[in-house]
């Protein structure tokens, strides 16, 4: 073949395709004008897909024709007509906030069958997911997102990244979080495909996102003991799309190659750049040679929840001994016990209960790495965050590396990275332990100071467990000389000072532990729960001296949503709302299925002058956590505010509805007060109270019959009745009392169904209270029936029991009463009663105008005299 031929050299290959694509009628993809969805999976520009859609006037683009609207324009609107499209519908309702409709809409797709594309199918499921978690129901939406239909990346992710686009970017977070936490389900389950799609749909989603999503996807992998997989999601098309030299992932590749024992490429990942976290973790692995060997063990899969930390490591600590443990069998050890698998106690026992040697260990580097180069697992206990609080979590060592003295772990939480400097053993306290065949290796250590000192943090962590946790931390304070100034143990006295103190919010044990351990942070390491109280102790007029300890815990450690929780804490008391609120977005990044930071966000908005914002993020709170106290109560108190307590009553009931216990506690009782009391003010009428009537709260109800009173309406009135037989005495008292209105009174005359329930109620009430509020109000009405039946109460057989009300009617009766109340008061007088007496005689002297010598607390001979002289007068007429 001479030279410049079309077929010599390189170029031949390339002929040879587009010769034969020429042939075959096809034309190389390199060469194609890219479809509108590809562009935009490349650019992102919603407008020019929501033109290039529409031109084209192909019905099956409706639906991304709409999105695309959504996603390109804030304010877009699609109507209400039938042809907007199912999932832009959702969508739409979704940026308005109103998850109802929302919801409505998704079980019009629900039962609308198939999905025409497996594209279309995997939004209705990610989209599905999104609602479930909005209304509160994250399980519904991890197992969706787990068991349904797995997004491929180059075929569904414009399609994915398109849909998220065009909704608010709180729900593109709450996907990216939901994403996350369905990869350590998935990972859980062992479903590596299921880990790659997730991992890789996220990156459709957010950059940022995506990238950590990766990263906990291919953490799952390689601890699983798939690191081929890992290295895909590390190098493939998603890192390249969210971007391959991130930080973050150059770490996991550079610590999958270490693994792998290839250095070179370990030291080539682990250039430090623009790393601001772990940047111990790039230093370390700049010197990587060749990879330490490492206790065999079998693959690691994660765990949802912090729960079960404890029985997970020591079940795994034994089975790289060679022992068949399962979690569940040290759980079920430890609850027969009436502890947990955290008691050093249980521990203690329940390895002596199966043979293993074990030697305790803490503070002290070099026997732990020795116990690692003879291929003894070791489990290794440092306090650290899980949730709210510092808890004492374990982990388990598998390996030392002399040349990059980093330790390596098995961390089931993906969030976590597993491995760190050996330095950082100094404030820890470790268990080595080994088959009974071996027990004699583990000599070296047994008499050691470190063993002394381990036996010691042991010793004092128990009371932790037990019911005196307040003395663990005192017991850890006591030492003997030897340990004198020693920091370890003055790091875990702060810790066990720290733990019953928070549980108890005990201010002065919280400032003891405090001022321990700031005084155990005077030596390296300084530990993440060291730097928060340093921060705590920092606090002053000026915030920065704090800030700086949270970004030095967030530095060495890795940033998390707690750090930046704490962050937003100090900020806000500084009155920097600005920087507290961009705290809030980084945690909300973090760790966006939290709705504490949503809580958070709208009291911040409300601060900087957001009311509509702050009153949003409640919404959301309350769609999530309908239990959520706080929430409602601030929700509940701004429609106050608004002047709507209709819709405040609502938000009061959803939470009653979703809590019955926090509906019958005294804050959410007096909240209820509040805002039903505010409806109260604001009726108009009998009708507008109606709804108030049900109300649990009997200071309402009291309040609702006395308003109803004034409206001198028949609804009115008819309302008010009903509360004469309510079930608490308080508001039938009211109601009884509300009789007295002259309009009432009247009205009692005029009308017999009235007299007879005030007649009826009177005889038959049990509460005195009510029964004298009666007889007052039947006393004005100027009718026999009523007359005599109030004086019928005061003596005789039909006499009430309670001496409160006799003595209520004899005060009661005057000249109007006539004959009947004349002979109703001269039966009083003869009440055993003084009481009931006195009364009776001073309104027979207002009447005739004398007492006829009776005296109510004259011996009975002489008031009997009087008596005689009263009912001959009676008999006279006069």
């Amino acid at each position: 073949m001479r030279a410049g031929s079309a077929f010599s050299g390189r170029r031949a290959p390339i002929v040879w395709i587009a010769l034969l694509g020429s042939a075959l009628g096809l034309q190389p993809r390199a060469f194609a004008d890219p479809t509108p969805r590809e562009r935009y999976w490349k650019d992102a520009d919603a407008s020019a897909l929501e033109r290039a859609l529409t031109a084209g006037g192909d019905p099956a683009d409706r639906e991304d024709a709409a999105l695309a609207r959504l996603a390109a324009q804030t304010q877009a609107t699609l109507g209400e007509g039938a042809d907007v499209p199912p999932l832009s519908r959702i969508v739409e309702a979704l940026r308005r906030g109103n998850l109802e409709a929302a919801s409505a809409g998704r079980k019009a797709f629900d039962g609308a069958g198939p999905t025409s594309s497996d594209t279309d199918g995997v939004r209705r499921m990610l989209l599905a997911s999104l609602l479930d978690a909005r209304s509160g129901h994250d399980d519904d939406a991890l197992r969706r997102l787990v068991d349904g239909t797995h997004p491929v990346l180059s075929r569904d992710g414009s399609a994915l990244a398109l849909l998220c686009a065009a909704l608010p970017g709180d729900d593109r977070q709450l996907i990216s979080g939901l994403l996350r936490a369905a990869l350590t389900r998935a990972g859980a389950l062992g479903r590596a495909d299921v880990v790659t799609s997730l991992a890789e749909t996220a990156t459709a989603i957010d950059a940022d996102a995506g990238a950590l999503a990766l990263v906990y996807g291919a953490r799952i992998l390689r601890r699983a003991g798939r690191p081929a997989d890992a290295l895909s999601l590390l190098d493939g098309a998603a890192a390249t799309r969210v971007g391959r030299t991130r930080p973050m992932i150059r770490l996991e590749r550079a610590i999958l190659a270490w693994r792998r024992n290839d250095a070179a490429t370990a030291r080539a990942e682990a250039t430090p750049g623009d790393a601001n976290e772990t940047p111990w973790a790039y230093e370390a692995l700049l010197r990587a040679g060749t990879s330490c060997a490492v206790v065999p063990a079998p693959p690691l899969l994660p765990h949802e929840g912090p729960d079960d930390a404890d029985a997970q490591a020591l079940a795994r600590a034994l089975t790289t001994i060679g022992m068949a443990v399962r979690p569940e069998d040290v759980a079920t050890r430890a609850a027969a016990r009436s502890t947990t698998p955290g008691d050093p106690s249980f521990v203690r026992a329940y390895l002596e209960s199966l043979g293993v040697a074990r030697v305790e260990t803490a503070g002290d580097a070099s026997v732990v790495e020795a116990a690692l180069a003879k291929g003894f697992p070791v489990l290794l206990w440092c306090p650290r965050r899980d949730g709210e609080r510092f808890t004492d979590r374990p982990m388990l060592l598998r390996g030392h590396d002399p040349a990059t003295g980093l330790l390596c772990a098995d961390e089931p939480d993906p969030r976590r990275i597993d491995i760190f400097p050996s330095a950082w053993v100094k404030k820890t306290h470790a268990l080595i332990v080994a088959p009974a065949s071996r027990a004699a290796e583990l000599a070296p250590w047994r008499d050691g100071i470190a063993a002394r000192r381990g036996t010691r943090v042991a010793d004092g962590l128990m009371a932790l467990f037990g019911a005196t946790p307040e003395t663990a931390g005192p017991a850890l304070e006591a030492r003997p000389p030897e340990f004198e100034g020693d920091a370890t143990l003055d790091f875990y006295a702060g810790y066990a000072t720290y733990v019953p103190a928070i549980a108890a919010r005990d201010p002065a044990r919280l400032a003891a532990a405090s001022a321990i351990l700031r005084r155990s942070s005077a030596t390296v390491p300084v530990t993440a729960l060291e730097r928060l109280m340093r921060a705590e102790g920092a606090l002053g007029s000026d915030a920065d001296p704090a800030l700086a300890e949270l970004g030095e815990a967030a530095r060495e450690g890795g940033n998390s949503a707690w750090i930046e929780i704490t962050r937003f804490v100090i900020l806000g008391s500084a009155r920097r709302h600005v920087e507290a609120l961009g705290a809030l977005d980084r945690a909300r990044a973090l760790d966006p299925l939290d709705v504490r930071t949503l809580y958070f966000r709208s009291g911040t908005r409300r601060l900087l002058g957001d009311g509509p914002g702050g009153r949003a993020d409640l919404v959301r709170v309350l769609e999530r956590r309908p239990d959520h106290v706080p929430a409602a109560e601030d929700l509940a108190s701004s429609f106050v505010e608004d002047g709507a307590p209709e819709r405040a009553l609502e938000v009061v009931k959803r939470l009653v509805a979703a809590d019955p216990a926090a509906g019958a506690s005294r804050r959410v009782r007096q909240l209820r007060q509040r805002v039903e009391a505010r409806l109260v003010r604001k009726a108009r009428s009998a009708d507008d109270l109606a709804l108030l009537a049900t109300s649990p709260e009997p200071d309402v109800r009291a309040e609702v019959a006395w308003t109803a009173s004034s409206f001198e309406t028949d609804a009115a009135e008819a309302l008010l009745r009903t509360f004469l037989v309510d079930e608490d005495e308080s508001v039938r008292r009211r109601a009884a009392l509300a009789y007295q209105r002259p309009s009432l009174t009247d009205r009692a005359a005029r009308d017999g169904v009235v007299l007879a329930t005030l007649l009826s109620r009177l005889a038959a009430d049990p509460a005195p209270g009510v029964r004298e509020a009666l007889a007052r109000a039947l006393g004005r009405v100027d009718v026999t029936a009523a007359r005599a039946a109030v004086a019928a109460r005061l003596s005789g057989p039909g006499a009430d029991p309670s001496v409160g009300v006799r003595a209520t009617i004899a005060d009661l009766l005057t000249s109007a009463s006539g004959d009947v109340g004349k002979r109703a008061l001269v039966g009083a007088l003869s009440d055993p009663e003084s009481a009931v007496r006195t009364p009776a005689i001073g309104s027979l002297r207002r009447i005739t105008g004398t007492n006829e010598g009776f005296e109510p607390d004259d011996p009975p001979e002489r008031r009997g005299a009087a008596i005689a002289a009263w009912n001959r007068r009676l008999a006279t007429g006069r």
